[in-house]
């Protein structure tokens, strides 16, 4: 036995167009009350704070700096360079876990719509990344260590993600000179 063919009636007829993209300008312009998701590079183009010595330093302390700069003073000539290269290479290398707390830069949004996050004097151009499929929460962790309890309060969904890249040219230039 054959089965009749039914006609199923089709709502809506033609899709619905969806609304343009938003740009990066036009999600920072504040017009978006929105969670914004930031993603930075592994290795930041910047230099880590340097750890500055408090000067109230004990007479100790100081003996054991004066001990430790003399027996690098003692050191071969070959060792020594060697240790001031890598401490130079150890020094270049910046990671988000490397910076102080607070602000880490700038964002600059011009009238063309680019956009760009600098940390210090470096750039990263800041684009809209893609959608993901799945839900983000931006969350509040409190921690007590002492009593090895915490708080976790849910702050509200990421709704978009911005993705910070270097600005390649610039940082070529940065080296020549």
């Amino acid at each position: 036995m054959k089965m009749p063919d039914r006609k199923i009636p089709l709502k809506g007829g033609m899709p619905t167009q969806k609304a343009p993209e938003l740009t990066a300008a036009q999600l920072l312009s504040g017009k978006h009350e929105e969670f914004m998701f930031f993603q930075l590079p592994n290795s930041l183009p910047s230099h880590p704070p340097e750890v500055k010595q408090e000067s109230s330093a004990t007479y100790s302390q100081q003996h054991q700096q004066q001990q430790q700069q003399q027996q690098q003073r003692e050191k071969p000539s070959g060792s020594n360079e060697h240790e001031e290269e890598e401490k130079k290479a150890s020094q270049q290398y910046c990671t988000l876990n490397t910076l102080p707390e607070g602000k880490i830069g700038t964002v600059k949004v011009y009238k063309s719509g680019k956009v760009e996050l600098w940390l210090g004097n470096h750039k990263l151009s800041v684009s809209k990344g893609t959608q993901v499929g799945f839900l983000q929460d931006v969350v509040n962790v409190d921690v007590d260590q002492e009593a090895k309890t915490g708080a976790m309060t849910v702050l509200g969904h990421v709704g978009h993600r911005l993705v910070c890249t270097p600005d390649l040219e610039e940082l070529v230039r940065q080296m020549k000179t």
